[in-house]
């Protein structure tokens, strides 16, 4: 939701840009704009290349052939705020167009755009906003867009997660501590009996829910509606054991017309069987159509969004990722998790999770870091998240533990344990096998350059 606090424009920076593309803040009907923020290099001078931008994503050619009207005072995108960060630096972003010898100024920008041009519509927005024309400005050399804030007006139009932290937790039946989930291991390769058989031993040691990887989904050795049968006939099984409520995410990830025969599927399960579904393969208006069924949470999982967040000055970020997820409706979230193995600043990771609890009208996400996820990661867990109200995402942490999957399972909620316990998670271990074998074994995988077998 935008408010004046977080727009305080700076005029002595837009003095120099055309009046057709600038505007004070107290000017704008702010429920008539989105303001998008931007993280750019130029070449030129930055007044003349957000002029430009503001072309680009907007009115472009503003007039008509032989006729008067100008389009820019109701379609016209425009700058409401421009800070150069750096002067006179050498470009951090370096490709065969980048001139030699250049410097470049490192901007920020905030530009509002009347959201008329693009409706409710998550394919002409990131059209507009994130479209082809803001990376071909003429004198910018880089640029990334790091957020977009949305008005009532166009939040009101999207669900958003029917289930969210809330509804995960009620359907599971767990108020406070974090949940744990586990990829089944090996992610590939696995008959429907023997996947169903690995989930069991995961579930009976204590996990709240087991997961499809997202390189399986519907394939030919293993169908999905088949491996989710049986899938299912061991899961209840693990909860008439342990007297616990389990989950199982299925990834429906496919092509687009055959999505919802997936969902279907999954739908029989009443809500006992979760959804899994890779965002950027399939499309975010795709991910928005088929949660607007709205029958069982759905947790996003995060395939093909490296290619564009990674790079710190060019594509866009991962936080603006994870708010559009949000918005389409998921009800879980996973992301990239901790330090060297996922690439993963802690400030990134925090600005991931604050886009799944921001306060935008919209029913929160539950987040998931995932990404060599260890027992002893867990006190860590808490710290950066700053809640329990998280969904601890492993996979090799279980499945890879020297007792097996149960003893794995099992060392991750003791790791619970001794954290909502007060206790260090070497004090715990002394008096728990599980947590002790799996701290001694993944002691010696530190590393992502020493990978676990």
């Amino acid at each position: 939701m935008i408010t004046t606090n977080c727009l305080d424009t700076k005029n002595k920076r837009l003095n120099m840009i055309d009046e057709n593309y600038k505007a004070k803040l107290e000017d704008l009907d702010l429920e008539k704009y989105t303001i998008a923020e931007y993280l750019f290099e130029s070449i030129v001078d930055p007044e003349k290349a957000v002029t430009d931008l503001c072309q680009e994503q907007a009115t472009a050619q503003h007039r008509r052939s032989f006729v008067e009207e100008d389009t820019r005072p109701k379609y016209g995108a425009k700058v409401i705020e421009l800070e150069v960060l750096e002067k006179d630096a050498e470009p951090k972003f370096v490709f065969e167009f980048t001139p030699k010898g250049k410097k470049v100024s490192l901007c920020k920008v905030k530009i509002a755009q009347p959201w008329i041009n693009f409706g409710t519509k998550i394919p002409n927005m990131l059209s507009a906003l994130v479209g082809e024309g803001i990376y071909y400005v003429d004198g910018i050399n880089s640029i990334k867009i790091i957020d977009i804030e949305f008005p009532k007006s166009f939040l009101k139009e999207f669900n958003g997660p029917k289930f969210g932290v809330k509804g995960i937790r009620k359907k599971l039946q767990v108020k406070e501590r974090p949940l744990v989930c586990s990829v089944v291991k090996p992610n590939i390769g696995l008959t429907p009996e023997q996947f169903a058989e690995q989930a069991y031993k995961g579930l009976v040691g204590g996990l709240d829910m087991v997961k499809d990887d997202e390189m399986i989904a519907d394939t030919e050795y293993s169908p999905l509606k088949k491996r989710l049968e049986l899938v299912m006939e061991k899961l209840y099984k693990a909860q008439d054991k342990t007297g616990e409520k389990k989950a199982f995410l299925a990834n429906i990830t496919t092509e687009v017309s055959q999505m919802e025969e997936l969902y279907d599927f999954v739908a029989e399960y009443k809500g006992d069987a979760f959804g899994l579904l890779s965002t950027m393969p399939v499309g975010l208006s795709a991910c928005r159509w088929i949660m607007d069924k709205r029958k069982f949470p759905v947790i996003a999982h995060f395939p093909f969004i490296a290619p564009f967040t990674r790079h710190e000055f060019f594509g866009m970020s991962y936080k603006l990722v994870t708010k559009l997820q949000r918005m389409v409706g998921y009800d879980g979230i996973i992301m990239p998790g901790f330090g060297s193995r996922m690439f993963t600043s802690h400030e990134e990771l925090r600005d991931n999770i604050e886009m799944c609890f921001e306060e935008n009208g919209l029913e929160k996400t539950l987040p998931a870091p995932g990404g060599g996820i260890k027992p002893e990661l867990v006190p860590q867990m808490y710290k950066e998240c700053q809640t329990k109200d998280f969904l601890i995402i492993t996979g090799r942490g279980v499945y890879k533990h020297p007792l097996g999957p149960e003893a794995g399972a099992k060392s991750f909620r003791q790791a619970i344990d001794a954290v909502e316990k007060g206790k260090t998670i070497e004090e715990y271990a002394e008096n728990h096998e599980e947590l002790k074998k799996a701290l001694e074994w993944f002691k010696k995988f530190e590393t992502h350059t020493a990978p676990i077998p």
